[in-house]
């Protein structure tokens, strides 16, 4: 084994042979564009995924001032909201609901309310009767 074949072959680049010219091996060629793990790639969704993480921070820091929440916050269970919803007082600290909807219960209060986290991550006060029993 000649060491030009054994660098060509750890390098892989092209290696001549007498007689037949030029042959290259199944690698792309340094013009080419090259994929795969030697590159690291944006990802186009990344933007999107920042904003989304900022806006639940944001919106989980926003809670804790309106409530003077200072546990930590753990889903307990989720719900399903009524088919019929009865919204009595609309306020900046009940959290709006539509019928169907699915809400993660992070606290049961003292009152017939308890704290729920919508999809969004929007938090609010939801009056129990709204959920529905299953």
């Amino acid at each position: 084994m000649s060491f030009h074949f054994f660098f060509s072959f750890l390098l892989c680049v092209p290696k001549e042979e007498e007689g037949q010219g030029n042959r290259y091996t199944d690698v792309p060629s340094p013009n080419r564009e090259r994929t795969g793990g030697l590159f690291k790639f944006k990802n186009p969704n990344a933007d999107e995924e920042k904003s989304k993480k900022n806006t639940f921070f944001k919106d989980e820091k926003e809670f804790r001032q309106k409530f003077q929440y200072t546990k930590e916050i753990e889903v307990q269970n989720t719900v399903v909201v009524n088919s019929i919803v009865v919204q009595n007082s609309p306020s900046d600290l009940n959290l709006a609901i539509k019928p169907g909807e699915q809400l993660d219960i992070i606290d049961v209060t003292k009152d017939d309310k308890i704290i729920c986290r919508n999809m969004r991550g929007k938090y609010g006060y939801v009056s129990i009767e709204n959920i529905a029993c299953s």
